[in-house]
């Protein structure tokens, strides 16, 4: 069976990836920790 993507399966021309996603991927990262921060601090 022939793989469709081949080489190209993990190269950085993969348009799902590209700086708006990533820089969205980091937000939702420090977001999910400030929540995880606040349940920390609470008494």
């Amino acid at each position: 069976m022939e793989r469709k993507y081949g080489e190209r399966s993990f190269t950085d021309n993969c348009p799902a990836y590209t700086d708006e996603a990533k820089v969205a991927q980091v937000e939702r990262g420090l977001g999910q920790l400030t929540l995880e921060n606040a349940l920390f601090k609470k008494p």
